[in-house]
């Protein structure tokens, strides 16, 4: 069956009237259409091999949505990545002669849709892949918000959809068709936070030097009665649910968490901000934001964030010259684009702010361990796909979009099938792993992996695993040193006049690389890699002598 042939009709379902947080009106219809799109909106079947056979029957096709325009388009970004590693997809199941499905190796293909960054566009642009260009499984794009919309279109098509970049339950819930390689939200919260109590409770009891040099500002009879949470949100559905979810959480482990008025967990939201392009008047957004936090004692303080609000968080604090004994980020030291900022001089840039905060997180590239299915190690993916981009840094985004389809094709060839049915079973039963995390999906379909915590080390550049689970193993936690310096010690001072445990806000000690399950070396910089090595095990600097274990 030809492109042409394919049947338009189905149910449409159309987006509109969304809210600052991402919430919309959808009304549906059965139509011999397909829904519109903008005459600009790019759709491309992407990546067919050179003299494969020309029935389009004879594919397997992964459809996937992207923001393709690079002006406008406020993910095009994230979507960099994505794309980019879907290319390396391609190239290996090109490798392998294609996708091994009941003992025949079957070509594949992507068919790629643009949805431009808009909510109102991505059931369109779903029902298009799907029903108009022929996909017979789907990739969710970038974002919880977009995939919640996205994911009831391909249901309505009777497609699964793999979501790369959604961890909000509920969109991962919503159906028995949609599934996740990002852990629930909540988790996000609870695995930073439990770290941060760990490290309070060994300052109490003195394990780890937290009394030597300067003793640590806790306010109360002991560093964990000091500890009081308080939230800050971009408005999107991602962020804004991670906070709400993780106010439980937070005070599960133990945290008391600051009120409003009404008696209900004290969050503060500010517009969302995708890119490091952000203005000065946006950080000002984000000081008004955090005042009602400060005001009300918060000594934790936790962001749910995207790149662009995570790094005006940092800056509003520098400026507000507040230092939280925790502050806590998301989606921000975990993107690749980050890492320019902190060799910057320019105007609002970064620099050395970001050693003011811990961020959780499911993957690194400095990560060890072979992925079952793609046999590679995230070392030789973040390799090749720096090769395959200019050098350009992949993120957890990109990698996870690389998992996604690994874990779908994993499960068509699990079920030699490309039976809907028949593949959901599979990945149900999946027990997957691969360089990015342990792919074994809950009862809602969503990925069950712990996490790890992430920092910039004192006048580091490159970001460091110092706590939490990775690939199955645990890290080796040793503590958040919360003895930070205030910003304007630090300012003055510089990276090298102080010890490095006091300079950061919260001070995260690095501990031994864990090794997966298949082995792996410790990673210690690779000339492919260039000027950022990244450092995994590297121990923090006590008045100039590394300290003995």
């Amino acid at each position: 069956m030809s492109i042409c042939e394919l049947p338009k009709a189905g149910l449409n379902l159309l987006v509109s009237g969304c809210d600052a947080f991402e919430n919309c009106n959808v009304s549906q219809s059965w139509s011999a259409q397909l829904p519109s799109l903008p005459p600009s909106t790019q759709q491309q079947l992407r990546f067919a091999p050179a003299g494969a056979p020309a029935s389009n029957a004879s594919f397997i096709t992964f459809g996937a949505l992207l923001s393709l325009a690079p002006i406008g388009s406020a993910y095009y970004g994230y979507s960099r990545g994505m794309k980019g590693s879907l290319e390396l997809f391609e190239r290996l199941v090109q490798e392998r002669g294609g996708l091994l499905v009941n003992g025949t190796r079957r070509p594949f293909r992507f068919a790629i849709v643009s949805d431009e960054s808009r909510l109102d566009l991505t059931t369109n642009a779903t029902a298009h892949a799907i029903r108009g260009l022929g996909a017979d499984f789907m990739l969710g794009g970038f974002s919880s918000g977009f995939t919640n919309y996205a994911a009831r279109q391909s249901y309505a098509d009777k497609t699964i959809m793999l979501a790369t970049t959604a961890a909000t339950p509920s969109v991962i819930s919503q159906n028995n068709l949609t599934f996740g390689v990002l852990p629930p939200s909540p988790r996000y919260i609870k695995t930073a936070v439990e770290a941060i109590v760990d490290a309070a409770d060994a300052c109490d009891s003195r394990l780890d030097r937290c009394w030597r040099g300067m003793p640590p500002r806790c306010r109360g009879a002991t560093c964990r009665e000091s500890l009081k949470a308080g939230f800050i949100a971009a408005r999107t559905k991602f962020t804004s649910v991670m906070c709400s979810l993780g106010a439980g959480v937070t005070q599960e482990a133990g945290v008391p968490v600051a009120l409003n008025s009404s008696g209900l967990p004290l969050i503060t939201t500010v517009a969302p901000a995708f890119s490091v392009g952000i203005s000065q008047e946006y950080i000002d957004d984000i000081k008004e934001a955090l005042q009602p936090l400060r005001d009300e004692g918060v000594t934790l303080l936790v962001g749910c964030t995207y790149l662009g609000t995570g790094k005006g968080l940092m800056l509003a604090l520098q400026q507000l010259g507040w230092a939280p004994l925790a502050v806590v980020t998301t989606a921000t030291l975990s993107e690749g684009r980050i890492h320019a900022e902190l060799r910057s001089t320019a105007p609002l840039a970064l620099s050395w702010a970001a050693e003011y905060t811990v961020e959780p997180m499911v993957w690194h590239p400095s990560l060890s361990g072979r992925g079952t299915w793609s046999n590679l190690t995230s070392i030789e993916f973040t390799r090749q796909f720096q090769r395959a981009n200019g050098g350009e840094l992949v993120s957890y985004i990109g990698a996870a979009a690389f998992a996604a389809s690994c874990s779908l094709a994993d499960a068509i060839e699990r079920a030699g099938s490309l039976e809907t049915d028949e593949v959901a079973a599979a990945l149900n039963s999946a027990t997957l792993f691969e360089f990015f995390s342990n792919l074994t999906y809950n009862k809602d379909g969503q990925a069950d992996e712990d996490m790890m915590v992430l920092q910039f080390q004192p006048g580091r550049v490159d970001e460091t695993v110092v706590a939490g689970v990775a690939n199955g193993r645990t890290v080796e936690n040793l503590p958040i040193d919360l003895r930070h310096a205030k910003w304007g010690r630090r300012a003055v001072a510089g990276p090298d006049a102080l010890p490095a445990a006091n300079l950061g806000a919260t001070g995260v000690r690095a501990a031994a690389a864990p090794r997966g399950p298949q082995g792996g070396r410790k990673y210690r910089g690779d000339p492919v890699l260039g000027p950022r090595p990244l450092r995994y095990g590297r121990r923090v600097r006590l008045h100039g002598r590394v300290p003995r274990r």
